[in-house]
Formats: structure tokens, C-alpha cells, sequence
């Protein structure tokens, strides 16, 4: 309710917990970091109990034409994680560079950045160089 026309909203927990509001489809996502490069990623869809069945039936293709097994957006976003933690981690990329603006939009590169700031100010310890002796963040 009270949403735009094509309109998307993400909602981020910090610091493993995001919101997806698309179309009339609702997803949270959770991350579980298990060891380096092994995470367990979980995906929920969510509708109302109270829709009748077409309305049900309508809010599930949705979903899963963006979200679900064969659906169009976590296979490309699983590849590129997996891409740039397999360069990050062979030492063949030495910086990742975050740098996609769009007006804070959902899909702007903001939302990183400020995840790592708030990281970094947790952890006592800067997101680039978490195991370095200065415990200055980059937000000081």
C-alpha cells in the first residue's frame, strides 16, 4: 500500500537482514557467514494470508520470476558474488571499487558503503583492513 508504480523498496537490518519490496512481491534475505567465502544465503517470499487464490497464485509467479530457482535476478547476483570473491581472495584484484550511484534508489552503491561504515565503527577496525593495528575507522 502506498507505493508508486513500479516502484522497489529495500529495507537493510544491519547487519545480515534485507527487505525487498517489488512489485507486490515481498522478499527477506538473511546471510549466515560460515567460514571465509562460504555464507548460507536464505530467501523468503511473503504474501497475505488473507489473498484469495488467484491473488496468491498471481503474487507466486512474481516472486519467483525474480527470485525463484529459475527465476531472472539471483543467478546473475550469485555469479557476481562469487566472481569478486574468487578475485579478492586470489590476490589477483587488490581493491574493490563501489561506485554505482543512482540517487539512492535502492540499488545504489550508498547502501554498501554504508553497511562497511557502520561495520567498521562495530568492529573497531576500518572494512578494508579489518585485521590491520589501527583501529581508526573511516567514518572518524
Amino acid at each position: 500500500p502506498g507505493m508508486k508504480k513500479n516502484e522497489m523498496r529495500v529495507i537493510n537490518l544491519f547487519p545480515d537482514v534485507m527487505i525487498n519490496i517489488r512489485s507486490n512481491v515481498v522478499r527477506i534475505d538473511r546471510m549466515v557467514p560460515l567460514t571465509p567465502g562460504r555464507t548460507i544465503v536464505e530467501w523468503r517470499g511473503l504474501g497475505q494470508t488473507t489473498n484469495d487464490a488467484d491473488l496468491v497464485a498471481e503474487q507466486l509467479r512474481h516472486h519467483n520470476m525474480y527470485w525463484g530457482p529459475a527465476g531472472r535476478n539471483l543467478g546473475e547476483d550469485t555469479i557476481a558474488v562469487e566472481e569478486q570473491w574468487a578475485a579478492l581472495n586470489s590476490g589477483i584484484m587488490r581493491y574493490s571499487i563501489i561506485a554505482r550511484e543512482e540517487e539512492l534508489n535502492p540499488t545504489d552503491d550508498a547502501n554498501v558503503r554504508a553497511y562497511y561504515q557502520e561495520w567498521g565503527k562495530r568492529m573497531g577496525s576500518p572494512a578494508n583492513a579489518p585485521f590491520s593495528d589501527s583501529k581508526k575507522t573511516a567514518a572518524e
